[in-house]
């Protein structure tokens, strides 16, 4: 029976957390201000529906309470690992490449808009951020965890108790 561990994220932990938050809030605002700079693409339903996801990620995004109401959760499904800043890492990579995909897809549209490369920059750097945060959040939860691991990789021998007779004539 193993206890689990306090939800305790170390500062650098909450440090990428921060990092990770900053970076998508400013590649949802590039997609959103794109949006509604761009009147030739407002009204289309691809963008349209674009637009929203993105104006609902960023307010995810910014609530920081809905982030520590989840953590006894995370902290459950982390195991043994002493922090759940991994789980958060990997979630908030996966929104932040869906949101990062989102805006390269509004500022590099086909329409008559003005083009502005650093906006296309941002989000890229906003898609490697992300594949970045998921392998990083997922080697450091199976880091914490290798022994749990190990532990159910490994296969289990039962011994099995024969008691020998010589046969008798």
């Amino acid at each position: 029976m193993s206890a689990m561990s306090p939800p305790r994220i170390r500062m650098g932990g909450i440090a990428v957390l921060v990092i990770l938050g900053a970076v998508f809030v400013a590649v949802s605002s590039i997609g959103i201000a794109r949006y509604n700079k761009c009147p030739e693409i407002q009204g289309d339903a691809k963008y349209e529906n674009r637009k929203i996801y993105l104006s609902q990620l960023l307010t995810i995004m910014i609530t920081i309470p809905a982030t520590i109401a989840a953590m006894p959760i995370l902290n459950k499904m982390a195991g043994s690992s002493k922090s759940s800043a991994p789980l958060l890492a990997i979630l908030m990579g996966v929104a932040g490449l869906i949101t990062s995909v989102f805006t390269f897809q509004i500022v590099n549209n086909d329409t008559a808009c003005e083009k502005v490369s650093s906006e296309k920059s941002m989000a890229i750097a906003g898609m490697v951020l992300s594949i970045v945060a998921v392998l990083g959040g997922g080697g450091a939860l199976f880091y914490t965890n290798k022994n749990a691991i190990r532990a159910r990789m490994s296969p289990r021998v039962e011994p099995v108790n024969q008691s020998f007779t010589t046969p008798t004539a």
